[in-house]
């Protein structure tokens, strides 16, 4: 095999590689995976700035480090079960964002989306995975600091699912 024949073999099966990888991702975030970056805290696809959001979970973690935490606040609203709060957890400063996806929803022009089976400001999807996704509407990133306690809350080990 010439020079050129080698080059031209290395060439083609690094272009064969990559497109494998390419479609591997295509496939991976078509399902709703997203993919993780590493050392990154949040991987911000909204308008707020990255302090805003740093802030945000500052805040949360001195919420849940100091306050009573109502874990089925929607739970509540919604079928009248009787509020359940967790106490104060100091163990909430130790946990520090990683790869927390924040994404601004603008439809419905900034107000309301559908979070499941709920109407929302905010959302918060695969709160205990490796990538959680924050959604929010546009006219109200003040519910980030809330969506920021899910996470916590649920790498704390707390069940979530009324809230």
């Amino acid at each position: 095999m010439s020079n050129l024949e080698s080059i031209a073999m290395k060439t083609l099966a690094t272009e064969v590689k990559f497109a494998a990888a390419a479609a591997a991702l295509l496939v991976v975030t078509s399902c709703g995976a997203r993919p993780t970056i590493a050392g990154a805290r949040f991987i911000n696809q909204s308008q707020l700035t990255m302090e805003y959001l740093e802030t945000s979970w500052v805040a949360a973690q001195e919420t849940i480090a100091t306050k009573p935490i109502e874990l089925n606040p929607v739970q509540r609203i919604l079928h009248g079960t009787p509020s359940q709060f967790a106490p104060p957890d100091s163990r909430a400063r130790t946990i520090a964002p990683s790869n927390v996806y924040v994404r601004e929803r603008r439809d419905n022009g900034g107000e309301f989306f559908m979070c499941g089976s709920v109407r929302a400001h905010g959302c918060t999807s695969d709160a205990g995975s490796a990538a959680p996704m924050i959604e929010f509407a546009g006219n109200y990133p003040q519910v980030i600091e809330y969506e920021d306690e899910n996470i916590i809350l649920r790498k704390l080990g707390y069940n979530i699912a009324g809230r």
